[in-house]
């Protein structure tokens, strides 16, 4: 057994597992305190703090003078199994709506279910405030200067240690930091392709993506994408030998906005397929952190012997949204990519990445990342329980295993945009569907958020669309 500051989380682990898979039913009671805590041999106290830790979950729920009993499974939940190939009967006006969406954001009052970040409350706002301090004070002189080009060297060292996870192992010349993934990813595609070229990505995906693609007058090719395994890899191939693709864009992780989780198979493939056809995956691992089991799967870049993977990421989605700190490791492509930072921006900004350097080396990130886990995973299980509970049930949604986002589709029929005009007036915003391609009709489906804490106000949030959904059938 492993030291008793951990016991409790190994028992809760156990009992989790059982509910997951069904071994425990919904209604079913659990062994009582004392008799768990002879079978295990361990404290009272341990199988209290167990079963504390499932109710924080929502996993399970005490009854006076009875017991403890499962409560809810994701088990329960109502899943996509795959995503309507229907096409869109019109060209998607995705600029206009994504200044609709996200122009009221501004205001505080707007329950932001559409927004794809961390809460400020689940940040470590108090070790990077002291972070930052350390860095003005330690050299002030210098960080009104220009950063190293290539990026803040102190910062690169703790991003190969910190990739080590990941499946990686870099040395700090690997890498060129950016101003956060998005930048990475433009400077892959400008390094990679020339405009005319067609890029496959994943449908649905990051409208973030599609943009970056068409801003450089390179064309998107969407490839169908399964909600749960991610990039369908036949269909990839299928698309490489008639379109003449010549990069790939995929977010290996918790995909946006399906939250869509690359199985090691299908990784070890992908990276196969763009070896044996030459082209260049540009791996977006932005959410590889943020998993909710034992421990993260190997990025596809860890599988790459011949340099055909570009791999992006950054903080902004684990760390410090604010603080726009990403960084690409680019290969053979390193001269090309370092040239195009050079001529966009020159060099990133020293002050933040000094302390996120000192944050890194000095401000407990592992800690803080197995902490940011815990509460993204019983933030989601707590936003999965609500919308079980007030959403109809011809509703199905994604259950993810990491990262911030639910996909959520409606019968055929229903339209998100006016869902979202509808609640918009109500002071909650939500993602639609068409957002996220240019190609299918997603007007069906749309995007939440499990990035904020779980309160009143977000399950009277999840109880309104709710009710808009059954007005709306």
């Amino acid at each position: 057994m492993k030291n008793n500051s951990f016991i409790y989380q190994d028992i809760a682990g156990q009992l989790e597992q059982l509910i997951l898979s069904g071994a425990l039913r919904i209604g079913d009671r659990l062994p009582s305190v004392r008799r768990l805590s002879t079978e295990k041999n361990v404290s009272i106290s341990s199988i209290y703090k167990a079963y504390i830790e499932l109710e924080s979950k929502g996993l399970i729920e005490a009854k006076p003078k009875s017991g403890y009993y499962v409560r809810f499974s994701p088990q329960q939940v109502r899943k996509i199994t795959h995503i309507r190939q229907q096409a869109a009967k019109r060209p998607q006006q995705v600029k206009s709506l994504q200044e609709e969406v996200y122009a009221p954001l501004h205001d505080d009052n707007i329950i932001k279910l559409s927004i794809n970040k961390p809460d400020t409350a689940i940040l470590p706002v108090s070790k990077l405030k002291n972070s930052m301090l350390h860095a003005i004070r330690q050299n002030p002189g210098k960080l009104v200067n220009y950063n190293d080009l290539q990026g803040h060297t102190g910062l690169r060292r703790q991003i190969a240690r910190v990739s080590y996870s990941a499946g990686l192992l870099l040395n700090p010349e690997d890498i060129i930091t950016t101003t956060g993934c998005l930048e990475a990813i433009h400077y892959a595609l400008l390094a990679v392709t020339a405009p005319g070229d067609a890029v496959a990505v994943e449908s649905p995906t990051y409208f973030g993506l599609l943009k970056a693609i068409e801003t450089y007058g390179r064309i998107p090719v969407e490839v169908y994408t399964d909600p749960i395994s991610g990039i369908d890899i036949p269909s990839l191939e299928k698309c490489i030998d008639n379109h003449d693709i010549k990069a790939c864009i995929v977010i290996s992780s918790f995909s946006n906005p399906t939250g869509a989780h690359l199985t090691e198979d299908k990784r070890r493939g992908l990276v196969s397929l763009v070896t044996r056809k030459n082209i260049v995956l540009i791996e977006d691992d932005i959410y590889g952190e943020l998993f909710f089991g034992q421990q993260r799967l190997k990025a596809c870049k860890a599988y790459d012997l011949f340099e055909n993977v570009i791999l992006c990421s950054s903080f902004s989605k684990s760390v410090a949204p604010g603080y726009r700190i990403g960084w690409l490791v680019a290969g053979r492509y390193k001269s090309e990519i370092f040239e195009y930072k050079m001529n966009h921006s020159v060099t990133t900004v020293s002050v933040t990445e000094t302390a996120m350097a000192h944050f890194l080396e000095n401000g407990r990130y592992d800690l803080h990342m197995r902490q940011l886990r815990k509460t993204l995973h019983v933030q989601c299980l707590q936003y999965l329980q609500a919308i079980h509970e007030f959403f109809p049930d011809t509703v199905k949604i994604s259950a993810p295993e990491g990262g911030f986002v639910i996909w959520v589709a409606m019968p055929d029929g229903c339209d998100s945009v006016k869902l979202y005009r509808k609640l918009i007036g109500k002071g909650i915003s939500i993602a639609p569907g068409q957002l996220f391609s240019r190609k299918l009709d997603l007007q069906s489906y749309f995007r939440i958020s499990f990035g904020s804490p779980f309160t009143p106000d977000i399950q009277r949030a999840i109880g309104e669309i709710g009710a808009e959904l059954r007005n709306m059938m």
